[in-house]
């Protein structure tokens, strides 16, 4: 990932995403058809068992609990709004179109392909939990006696479907890794670079000075990413999925809030309070969420946290700025 990063920069992502995401894609449905030729089911029997799955009831109603069914709503479109529309590791690749409109139909695309493959991505998770009870196996369990969700697939696929599923599995599981990671990697490298150093407004230092300067902020985000990743490893005893989604709760509702702000006033803020106050948010939020069984008569956030971080930030920006017409102060 290092090297065809390191080499083509974010030109290279459109390609190796592409193949990436085919041979997820491919991974995802050979792994189904594994299991239907593994339990002798026909494709509606298939789509009955999933239909009929408790795995796949979307709508809980008791306001008090992570799973009622508005907070999920809400919590998924505000995450859907900060992780992809204002993150550059996930619209760079828009940002790099020739043009708007180009741009514009490469969003549309994505956004109807993402939901067909989180139909057979679903689906997939559905007829996994099914296949073992029906093989009569025992699901990977943490010594409190949580599944172990992360390994319900490895576990399946390495151990009980035979080698050809194992090696769709390591293929699906690599492709998928990649096609997250390397984006992310060139994401780091062009934000630090361009916003942080302003290294491409720098006219004191030769060209060949900056690219040197480039490969040693990719080469040392790739070692970063690693450290970050060997971190998770030993210490995540969740879903990843989960830990990701909680954790952008905390990190995405600043840019959220200061995206709101941007857009929706023409206020000024004062600079030197925006980080402050980009920091004092979440730790809110956090405590909020800790102790929101005491003092909010047993509620608990889910992902809508996302948004109460936002709405934090957006109040806070609003007490430390003035309108338009009068000077800033910096």
């Amino acid at each position: 990932m290092l090297v065809y990063t390191l080499k083509g920069g974010i030109k290279t992502l459109v390609w190796t995403d592409v193949l990436q995401s085919a041979v997820l894609l491919l991974a995802v449905n050979l792994s189904i058809l594994a299991i239907m030729h593994s339990t002798g089911k026909g494709i509606g029997e298939m789509i009955s068992g999933i239909w009929s799955d408790p795995h796949t009831e979307t709508f809980f109603w008791d306001w008090k609990l992570k799973s009622f069914f508005p907070k999920m709503f809400i919590g998924g479109m505000l995450t859907a709004i900060a992780m992809t529309g204002l993150d550059q590791n996930m619209m760079q690749k828009n940002l790099s179109c020739k043009s708007l409109g180009e741009a514009q139909k490469n969003i549309r695309t994505f956004s109807f392909v993402m939901m067909i493959v989180n139909i057979f991505f679903l689906a997939l998770g559905v007829l996994l939990y099914q296949y073992y009870t029906t093989a009569e196996i025992t699901l990977p369990l943490a010594a409190n006696g949580d599944v172990l969700t992360d390994k319900v697939f490895p576990k399946l696929a390495m151990e009980h479907l035979g080698m050809f599923p194992g090696i769709v599995f390591i293929l699906g599981l690599t492709a998928a890794t990649f096609s997250s990671a390397d984006s992310v990697l060139t994401t780091l490298t062009t934000s630090f670079y361009i916003d942080i150093l302003r290294m491409d407004k720098n006219t004191a230092k030769s060209e060949a000075s900056k690219h040197r300067i480039r490969n040693i902020i990719h080469i040392s985000f790739a070692f970063t990413l690693l450290i970050v990743i060997l971190i998770f490893d030993a210490m995540n005893n969740d879903a990843i999925i989960n830990t990701i989604l909680t954790i952008a709760g905390y990190t995405y509702g600043p840019l959220l809030g200061l995206f709101a702000f941007g857009i929706y006033t023409t206020r000024i803020a004062k600079d030197n309070w925006v980080p402050v106050i980009c920091i004092l948010a979440p730790l809110l939020s956090w405590l909020l969420s800790t102790y929101s069984k005491t003092i909010l008569g047993g509620y608990e956030f889910g992902y809508e946290l996302l948004g109460v971080n936002g709405l934090l930030v957006f109040a806070g920006l609003m007490l430390v700025s003035k309108p338009k017409s009068t000077t800033a102060i910096v």
